[in-house]
């Protein structure tokens, strides 16, 4: 049961982990768009 649970926690951390990158890589494009806005 506690090997079970272990692995299921592992995973979360992994996919919290995915979220920030995507959420960081999506902020990252947003800044850029605008910046591109204000250059031209």
């Amino acid at each position: 049961m506690m090997k079970v649970w272990n692995v299921k926690l592992e995973e979360m951390e992994i996919m919290e982990e995915t979220i920030i990158i995507v959420a960081i890589n999506a902020i990252n494009v947003i800044v850029t768009a605008v910046e591109n806005k204000k250059i031209n």
